[in-house]
């Protein structure tokens, strides 16, 4: 007898296997990151399901797709742990237009604001170091603290860096070239005093 359907409005623990992913889901999530957070915080909610009755395609997940990811590579990694067994899913039964905008909706709102970088400086300071499973590396948590206490001093940037000199402006830009190519722009460069001569005349056509 097949398992009875979840009903609409319900959460229910599922088997990560029993579930499938949104058909065409263009979200490209970082698997690892969400990895840390589920072995550090655990599931603290719960990803959504469509039960399918409209489009056919049963027990499609369109809001968390990465998480069930997550929970199957965990589970692969260390199956004795039961915490990866099972995952909780919010039900919903929607035609193929909702289940598309529910996606899409998901997916981009989750892109759109920003922080407070002053009060997220301060509240990743107070785990004084222990960032595990926050989606921070050190470098994002320094830069972080850099943002939050706003531009830097010019004189200090000096005493750091030295006195600003000509050229640290300039755009550096890297090429790959054949080799009779790079041999042709080597001879063509010893005629110029700088890279930035020697490309600007070949780009200018008024010498032709």
């Amino acid at each position: 007898m097949a398992p009875q359907a979840p009903a609409v409005g319900t959460t229910t623990a599922m088997s990560p296997a029993a579930l499938h992913l949104y058909y065409e889901n263009p979200r490209e999530g970082d698997i690892p990151a969400i990895m840390a957070s589920l072995r550090r915080h655990t599931q603290y909610k719960p990803i959504t399901g469509n039960i399918g009755t409209h489009t056919g395609r049963p027990l499609e997940i369109l809001a968390g797709n990465h998480t069930l990811m997550a929970f199957r590579e965990l589970a692969e990694l260390e199956p004795q742990d039961p915490q990866w067994h099972q995952i909780l899913v919010h039900w919903v039964d929607v035609d193929d237009d909702m289940a598309e905008r529910i996606m899409v909706a998901d997916n981009q709102t989750g892109r759109l604001g920003g922080f407070d970088d002053a009060k997220l400086a301060e509240i990743v300071a107070g785990f004084d170091g222990d960032i595990d499973g926050l989606g921070f590396t050190e470098a994002d948590v320094k830069m972080l603290s850099e943002l939050a206490d706003g531009p830097p001093d010019l004189d200090d940037l000096a005493k750091e860096h030295g006195e600003p000199q000509h050229g640290d402006d300039f755009e550096g830009i890297r090429l790959k070239l054949d080799p009779g190519v790079a041999r042709q722009w080597a001879d063509h460069r010893k005629g110029f005093d700088s890279d930035s001569e020697a490309l600007e005349y070949l780009l200018d056509v008024s010498h032709e």
